[in-house]
């Protein structure tokens, strides 16, 4: 019989968005560089101590990368500026 080699996949599976998963909301989580959030924004996010997201800003990063029409309600303090602006600037 022949095998065959195959090759393992070329990054890890990312995680569905899990909001009460810490890890899932870290900076330092694969999926934001994934979904197309550049390293030096990460850094320069790390530098302001904005070390993790809020649920607001997780979920509305990537529908809004995309260009999707948003509207983000959520309470004064909870970074829906950052949430929508962030996306803007990687556009």
């Amino acid at each position: 019989p022949v095998l065959e080699e195959i090759a393992p996949p070329i990054a890890p599976p990312i995680d569905k968005l899990d909001l009460n998963n810490a890890d899932h909301l870290s900076t330092l989580h694969p999926r934001w560089t994934a979904a197309g959030l550049h390293q030096e924004v990460i850094d320069v996010l790390s530098n302001k101590t904005i070390t993790s997201f809020t649920p607001v800003q997780a979920e509305a990063f990537e529908p809004a990368l995309s260009g999707r029409d948003m509207i983000g309600r959520s309470r004064t303090g909870t970074g829906k500026t950052l949430a929508f602006g962030l996306p803007s600037v990687m556009r």
